[in-house]
């Protein structure tokens, strides 16, 4: 992932070095370093608190219109999980993500802050834990 990251976005290799390091906000601060244009899109209408504890990742995979990040190829995974579990990033192919995300059961998939990346399509899913999206294609 950080490898990924690193040759997509120059701008992370000092400001996330490491998986400890990678947040939702240091990612977002090396896309503005480097000029990427993003636009950031709220999950849902109401208090994300309040509704979020409610939501399948079923139901939240469908809110972040993920398929319209159009990923491709190999994607890795960073849910909050792999911080509460010391967990390495997850792997798995973008026509897989619904799957793999429906039968994620170390916890809810979207408990937090995730991040998704795929080199070959150079795009990045950024799920923030107050309640707002970003997809990105990287020029």
């Amino acid at each position: 992932m950080i490898a990924t990251l690193h040759e997509l976005i120059p701008a992370s290799i000092k400001a996330i070095p490491s998986l400890f390091w990678l947040t939702p906000d240091a990612l977002l601060g090396c896309l503005t370093a480097q000029g990427v244009e993003f636009e950031v899109h709220q999950i849902v209408d109401s208090e994300w608190d309040l509704v979020s504890s409610s939501l399948s990742d079923d139901e939240i995979f469908e809110l972040v219109h993920l398929e319209d990040a159009q990923h491709r190829g190999e994607c890795f995974l960073v849910p909050e999980a792999c911080t509460r579990h010391n967990l390495s990033e997850f792997k798995c192919h973008s026509s897989d993500l619904k799957r793999f995300i429906h039968d994620f059961d170390i916890s809810c998939f979207f408990d937090g802050d995730t991040i998704i990346a795929c080199r070959e399509s150079r795009t990045l899913t950024i799920v923030h834990h107050e309640g707002v999206y970003v997809h990105v294609r990287i020029p």
